[in-house]
Protein backbone atom coordinates (compact mmCIF):
# COMPACT_ATOMS: atom_id res chain seq x y z
CA UNK A 1 0.00 0.00 0.00
CA UNK A 2 1.15 3.53 -0.48
CA UNK A 3 -1.13 4.83 1.96
CA UNK A 4 -3.47 4.24 4.95
CA UNK A 5 -3.95 4.67 8.46
CA UNK A 6 -3.07 2.69 11.07
CA UNK A 7 -5.19 2.31 14.70
CA UNK A 8 -2.94 2.10 17.27
CA UNK A 9 -3.98 0.59 20.50
CA UNK A 10 -2.93 3.09 23.55
CA UNK A 11 -0.94 0.02 25.18
CA UNK A 12 1.35 -0.61 21.77
CA UNK A 13 4.85 -0.11 21.92
CA UNK A 14 6.37 -0.59 18.76
CA UNK A 15 9.94 -1.68 18.66
CA UNK A 16 11.31 -1.74 15.04
CA UNK A 17 14.39 -2.91 13.53
CA UNK A 18 15.15 -2.03 9.99
CA UNK A 19 17.48 -2.85 7.47
CA UNK A 20 19.36 0.33 7.23
CA UNK A 21 20.15 0.45 10.82
CA UNK A 22 19.29 2.71 13.33
CA UNK A 23 21.42 5.89 15.06
CA UNK A 24 23.56 5.37 17.99
CA UNK A 25 25.37 8.39 19.40
CA UNK A 26 28.85 7.28 18.72
CA UNK A 27 30.59 9.13 21.49
CA UNK A 28 29.21 7.16 24.33
CA UNK A 29 30.57 4.40 26.10
CA UNK A 30 28.65 0.88 25.17
CA UNK A 31 27.73 -0.16 28.98
CA UNK A 32 26.51 4.23 29.64
CA UNK A 33 24.73 3.41 26.40
CA UNK A 34 22.92 0.37 27.29
CA UNK A 35 22.05 1.08 30.46
CA UNK A 36 20.61 4.60 29.50
CA UNK A 37 18.22 2.93 27.58
CA UNK A 38 17.31 -0.38 29.93
CA UNK A 39 16.64 2.22 33.10
CA UNK A 40 14.49 4.24 30.09
CA UNK A 41 12.02 1.50 29.70
CA UNK A 42 12.32 -0.52 32.48
CA UNK A 43 13.37 -3.76 30.80
CA UNK A 44 13.54 -7.02 32.59
CA UNK A 45 17.91 -7.20 32.05
CA UNK A 46 20.16 -5.00 33.55
CA UNK A 47 22.51 -3.49 30.93
CA UNK A 48 25.61 -5.94 32.12
CA UNK A 49 23.21 -9.08 31.15
CA UNK A 50 22.08 -7.74 28.48
CA UNK A 51 26.00 -6.99 27.24
CA UNK A 52 26.61 -10.31 28.33
CA UNK A 53 23.62 -12.33 26.14
CA UNK A 54 24.49 -10.56 23.20
CA UNK A 55 27.87 -11.23 23.56
CA UNK A 56 29.47 -8.41 24.14
CA UNK A 57 33.45 -9.27 25.43
CA UNK A 58 33.69 -7.12 28.93
CA UNK A 59 36.98 -6.00 27.13
CA UNK A 60 34.39 -3.69 24.74
CA UNK A 61 31.61 -2.51 27.60
CA UNK A 62 33.26 0.82 28.42
CA UNK A 63 34.50 0.60 24.89
CA UNK A 64 33.15 4.29 22.87
CA UNK A 65 30.49 3.19 20.44
CA UNK A 66 32.50 4.99 17.21
CA UNK A 67 35.05 2.15 17.92
CA UNK A 68 32.84 -0.99 17.70
CA UNK A 69 33.45 -3.06 14.44
CA UNK A 70 30.02 -2.94 12.13
CA UNK A 71 28.92 -6.76 13.19
CA UNK A 72 29.35 -5.02 16.93
CA UNK A 73 26.93 -1.68 15.93
CA UNK A 74 24.54 -4.23 14.04
CA UNK A 75 24.31 -5.93 17.60
CA UNK A 76 23.79 -2.92 19.35
CA UNK A 77 21.39 -1.55 17.11
CA UNK A 78 19.59 -4.84 17.80
CA UNK A 79 20.08 -4.89 21.59
CA UNK A 80 18.83 -1.45 21.59
CA UNK A 81 15.59 -2.36 20.09
CA UNK A 82 14.83 -5.01 22.56
CA UNK A 83 15.92 -3.24 25.52
CA UNK A 84 13.06 -0.65 25.09
CA UNK A 85 10.96 -3.87 25.84
CA UNK A 86 8.45 -3.26 22.82
CA UNK A 87 4.80 -5.55 22.85
CA UNK A 88 4.94 -5.33 19.00
CA UNK A 89 8.03 -5.87 17.87
CA UNK A 90 8.90 -5.80 13.32
CA UNK A 91 12.21 -7.53 12.64
CA UNK A 92 13.34 -6.39 8.88
CA UNK A 93 16.02 -8.65 6.94
CA UNK A 94 17.07 -8.90 10.87
CA UNK A 95 19.47 -11.43 10.04
CA UNK A 96 21.82 -9.78 7.23
CA UNK A 97 25.14 -8.52 8.85
CA UNK A 98 24.64 -10.60 12.13
CA UNK A 99 26.93 -14.06 13.01
CA UNK A 100 25.48 -17.23 12.92
CA UNK A 101 26.52 -17.15 17.31
CA UNK A 102 23.86 -13.63 17.26
CA UNK A 103 21.31 -15.25 15.10
CA UNK A 104 21.46 -18.07 17.87
CA UNK A 105 21.08 -15.70 20.71
CA UNK A 106 18.05 -13.81 19.04
CA UNK A 107 16.40 -17.02 18.02
CA UNK A 108 16.58 -17.84 22.18
CA UNK A 109 15.57 -14.62 22.78
CA UNK A 110 12.62 -14.66 20.88
CA UNK A 111 11.23 -17.67 21.84
CA UNK A 112 10.54 -16.59 25.12
CA UNK A 113 9.48 -13.10 23.66
CA UNK A 114 5.76 -12.87 24.67
CA UNK A 115 4.11 -9.76 22.53
CA UNK A 116 3.49 -10.07 18.80
CA UNK A 117 6.54 -10.57 16.69
CA UNK A 118 6.21 -9.85 12.43
CA UNK A 119 9.24 -10.66 10.55
CA UNK A 120 10.54 -9.61 7.28
CA UNK A 121 12.65 -12.07 5.83
CA UNK A 122 14.58 -14.56 3.30
CA UNK A 123 16.16 -16.25 6.03
CA UNK A 124 14.23 -20.14 5.78
CA UNK A 125 15.49 -21.32 8.89
CA UNK A 126 15.34 -18.36 11.11
CA UNK A 127 12.03 -18.29 10.44
CA UNK A 128 10.89 -21.61 10.54
CA UNK A 129 12.20 -21.35 14.35
CA UNK A 130 9.98 -18.85 15.65
CA UNK A 131 6.93 -18.14 13.07
CA UNK A 132 3.69 -19.67 12.13
CA UNK A 133 1.25 -17.36 10.66
CA UNK A 134 2.44 -16.11 7.05
CA UNK A 135 1.57 -13.05 4.78
CA UNK A 136 3.35 -14.63 1.49
CA UNK A 137 4.45 -11.65 -1.14
CA UNK A 138 3.83 -13.90 -4.65
CA UNK A 139 4.68 -10.89 -7.03
CA UNK A 140 1.48 -9.18 -9.33
CA UNK A 141 -0.12 -7.89 -5.96
CA UNK A 142 -1.06 -11.73 -4.78
CA UNK A 143 -0.70 -12.47 -0.79
CA UNK A 144 -0.84 -15.54 0.32
CA UNK A 145 -2.30 -15.75 4.09
CA UNK A 146 -1.23 -19.11 5.76
CA UNK A 147 -1.28 -20.55 9.07
CA UNK A 148 2.18 -22.97 9.20
CA UNK A 149 5.97 -22.17 8.81
CA UNK A 150 7.76 -21.72 5.80
CA UNK A 151 8.79 -24.78 4.77
CA UNK A 152 5.13 -26.46 5.67
CA UNK A 153 3.94 -23.33 3.24
CA UNK A 154 7.11 -24.58 0.45
CA UNK A 155 5.31 -28.10 0.96
CA UNK A 156 1.28 -26.97 0.19
CA UNK A 157 2.64 -25.23 -2.63
CA UNK A 158 4.61 -28.27 -4.21
CA UNK A 159 1.75 -30.00 -3.17
CA UNK A 160 -0.67 -27.63 -4.97
CA UNK A 161 1.42 -27.61 -8.26
CA UNK A 162 1.57 -31.08 -8.21
CA UNK A 163 -2.13 -31.56 -7.97
CA UNK A 164 -2.42 -29.38 -10.53
CA UNK A 165 -0.55 -30.77 -12.62
CA UNK A 166 -2.18 -34.18 -12.45
CA UNK A 167 -5.35 -32.71 -13.45
CA UNK A 168 -4.10 -31.32 -15.98
CA UNK A 169 -2.81 -34.79 -17.26
CA UNK A 170 -6.22 -36.22 -16.24
CA UNK A 171 -8.07 -33.49 -18.66
CA UNK A 172 -5.44 -34.15 -21.62
CA UNK A 173 -6.06 -38.02 -21.02
CA UNK A 174 -9.49 -37.73 -21.92
CA UNK A 175 -9.04 -35.49 -24.58
CA UNK A 176 -6.80 -38.29 -26.16
CA UNK A 177 -9.25 -41.22 -25.45
CA UNK A 178 -11.98 -39.39 -26.69
CA UNK A 179 -10.07 -38.65 -30.05
CA UNK A 180 -8.63 -42.03 -30.23
CA UNK A 181 -12.00 -43.71 -29.56
CA UNK A 182 -12.87 -40.82 -32.78
CA UNK A 183 -10.02 -42.19 -34.78
CA UNK A 184 -11.01 -45.79 -34.36
CA UNK A 185 -14.20 -45.20 -35.54
CA UNK A 186 -13.43 -43.29 -38.55
CA UNK A 187 -10.43 -45.61 -39.50
CA UNK A 188 -13.58 -48.58 -39.65
CA UNK A 189 -15.77 -46.55 -41.59
CA UNK A 190 -12.85 -45.10 -44.42
CA UNK A 191 -11.76 -48.85 -44.39
CA UNK A 192 -15.56 -50.31 -45.34
CA UNK A 193 -15.98 -47.78 -47.61
CA UNK A 194 -12.69 -47.73 -49.44
CA UNK A 195 -11.17 -50.39 -52.28
CA UNK A 196 -7.79 -51.62 -50.86
CA UNK A 197 -5.05 -50.72 -53.22
CA UNK A 198 -2.38 -52.50 -50.80
CA UNK A 199 -1.66 -56.28 -50.63
CA UNK A 200 0.07 -55.70 -47.29
CA UNK A 201 -1.38 -57.93 -44.84
CA UNK A 202 -0.51 -58.21 -40.91
CA UNK A 203 1.76 -60.60 -39.80
CA UNK A 204 0.91 -63.58 -37.69
CA UNK A 205 2.71 -61.68 -34.39
CA UNK A 206 1.42 -58.60 -36.00
CA UNK A 207 -2.24 -59.51 -35.47
CA UNK A 208 -1.60 -60.84 -31.98
CA UNK A 209 -0.05 -57.92 -31.32
CA UNK A 210 -3.39 -55.88 -32.82
CA UNK A 211 -5.72 -58.31 -30.85
CA UNK A 212 -4.49 -57.84 -27.18
CA UNK A 213 -3.52 -54.16 -27.71
CA UNK A 214 -6.51 -52.13 -27.33
CA UNK A 215 -7.33 -54.36 -23.94
CA UNK A 216 -3.80 -53.06 -23.10
CA UNK A 217 -4.52 -49.75 -23.27
CA UNK A 218 -7.81 -50.16 -21.49
CA UNK A 219 -5.86 -51.17 -18.63
CA UNK A 220 -2.98 -48.46 -18.87
CA UNK A 221 -6.19 -46.15 -18.45
CA UNK A 222 -8.02 -47.96 -15.52
CA UNK A 223 -4.12 -47.35 -13.70
CA UNK A 224 -4.38 -43.62 -14.82
CA UNK A 225 -8.08 -43.25 -13.18
CA UNK A 226 -6.57 -45.11 -9.74
CA UNK A 227 -3.24 -43.05 -9.62
CA UNK A 228 -5.62 -39.51 -9.87
CA UNK A 229 -7.87 -40.92 -7.28
CA UNK A 230 -5.23 -41.36 -5.26
CA UNK A 231 -3.39 -37.95 -5.94
CA UNK A 232 -6.77 -36.48 -4.90
CA UNK A 233 -5.89 -37.53 -1.27
CA UNK A 234 -5.34 -34.31 0.44
CA UNK A 235 -3.84 -36.01 3.06
CA UNK A 236 -0.97 -37.26 0.76
CA UNK A 237 2.79 -36.20 1.81
CA UNK A 238 5.10 -34.43 -0.66
CA UNK A 239 6.91 -37.87 -1.63
CA UNK A 240 3.91 -40.23 -2.30
CA UNK A 241 2.48 -36.86 -4.16
CA UNK A 242 5.68 -36.69 -6.29
CA UNK A 243 5.80 -40.54 -7.03
CA UNK A 244 2.49 -40.39 -7.98
CA UNK A 245 2.55 -38.09 -10.28
CA UNK A 246 5.87 -39.80 -11.51
CA UNK A 247 3.40 -43.12 -12.45
CA UNK A 248 1.04 -40.98 -14.06
CA UNK A 249 3.65 -39.63 -16.89
CA UNK A 250 4.63 -43.06 -17.16
CA UNK A 251 1.28 -44.19 -17.81
CA UNK A 252 0.30 -41.50 -20.19
CA UNK A 253 3.68 -42.31 -22.14
CA UNK A 254 2.78 -45.41 -22.91
CA UNK A 255 -0.95 -45.22 -23.50
CA UNK A 256 0.62 -42.84 -26.41
CA UNK A 257 2.67 -44.86 -27.05
CA UNK A 258 0.28 -47.87 -27.34
CA UNK A 259 -2.22 -45.85 -29.15
CA UNK A 260 0.01 -44.93 -31.98
CA UNK A 261 1.09 -48.77 -32.57
CA UNK A 262 -2.77 -49.54 -32.38
CA UNK A 263 -3.06 -47.13 -35.06
CA UNK A 264 -0.37 -48.07 -37.54
CA UNK A 265 -1.56 -51.58 -37.38
CA UNK A 266 -5.31 -50.46 -37.47
CA UNK A 267 -4.51 -49.11 -41.18
CA UNK A 268 -2.68 -52.21 -41.85
CA UNK A 269 -5.35 -54.54 -40.85
CA UNK A 270 -8.01 -51.90 -42.91
CA UNK A 271 -10.33 -51.92 -39.51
Amino acid sequence: LDSGEVDVGETIRFGFYEQQGIQIPGDLRVMEYVNSVVQEHDFELTGLQLLERFQFQKAHHFTFIDRLSGGEKRRLQLLTVLAKNPNFLVLDEVTNDLDLETVEVLEDFLMDYTGVLVIVSHDRIFMDRLTNHLFVFEGDGIVKDFQGTFTEYLEFKRTQELKELSEAQASRRAEEQLSWSQQKSDSSARSKAEVKTSDRKLSYNERREYNRIEGEIEKLQEKVDEVNIKLADTSLGYSELSDYTEQLAELTASIDSKTERWMELAEIAGE
